[in-house]
């Protein structure tokens, strides 16, 4: 109700069809399955005997649920790239596909929620060196289906993905966005990356964001030197200051406004670009 984009991420085993028909009039954007391989022995080996099964079950419980709403979220999957899924992730793909998924969503593994900046090559999960032509291979047939199907949505370059597990991957080119993304688990934890900074069951949102835990989870992400590449911090267009003026230039050329509002339009915008650079002053 104010306006904060909201979303849920599940494995699907608590989904009932009531549930799904609570979900699909609730408002949310967007409701995330995980499914972490294309079969059974692979989904189950990375969480528990059935959980494949029940995925489905409720992908197939929540798109039923929309189809009587004839509203409701977004239909997606998240799925994390490991050494054990890796020969599995485009047929992932056409299994969202045939199953009616929205949008499918990669995350590469990291070594645990609680601390996104601690990816290390000796992780469980971790792709192995020899398993680089593979992750290639992958890559450009999960493009291809994109470019033919949709479905596939990529935040950033998956050819980061490459760098990401060989430890190559730079701050220059990708850096996460702190406090993009609130995390709110099960138990009402709030953390954005890292420890929990407060509890919703001891108070509001807004405290928990005002927290001395959260003044240092906001200052380590933005000194954070290992990037952990999760989508939920991905926003590539404010990576740059340079692609956010040319899709801004762009965007008013088409717009086919007169003359003199696009030039009002430009004149806003280098106030606000001036507004920045003193904002970056300060942070220095």
């Amino acid at each position: 109700r104010r306006g904060i984009t909201t979303e849920v991420v599940t494995n699907g085993s608590l989904i009932t069809a009531d549930k799904a028909r609570r979900i699909a009039a609730s408002g949310i954007r967007n409701i995330a399955v995980s499914l972490d391989g294309a079969t059974a022995k692979t989904h189950d080996y990375a969480r528990q005997p059935g959980s494949f099964k029940a995925a489905l079950n409720a992908l197939k419980l929540l798109q039923e649920a929309k189809r009587l709403l004839g509203a409701g979220p977004q239909l997606s999957v998240w799925t994390t790239i490991m050494k054990e899924n890796l020969s599995e992730l485009s047929d992932v793909a056409r299994l969202c596909r045939n199953i009616g998924v929205e949008c499918l969503v990669f995350h590469p593994v990291i070594v645990g929620q609680d601390d996104m900046q601690n990816t290390v090559a000796d992780a469980p999960f971790w792709l192995q060196p020899e398993q680089g032509p593979e992750l290639e291979r992958q890559i450009e047939e999960l493009d291809a289906f994109r470019r033919e199907y949709g479905v596939v949505e990529f935040l950033h370059d998956p050819r980061l993905w490459g760098k990401y597990f060989s430890g190559s991957l730079s701050r220059e080119q990708w850096k996460c966005n702190p406090f993009v993304f609130i995390n709110i688990g099960p138990d009402g934890h709030v953390r954005s990356c890292g420890q929990a900074f407060g509890s919703l069951y001891q108070q509001g949102l807004n405290a928990c964001l005002e927290t001395e835990s959260a003044r240092r989870a906001r200052q380590l992400m933005k000194q954070c030197q290992k990037p952990c590449l999760q989508t939920c911090w991905a926003r590539p267009e404010a990576d740059c200051l340079n692609t956010l003026v040319n899709n801004l230039i762009q965007k008013v050329r088409e717009s086919g406004q007169s003359r003199e509002i696009r030039r009002e339009i430009l004149a806003k915008a280098l106030d606000r670009l001036g507004e920045y650079e003193q904002l970056l002053k300060v942070e220095d």
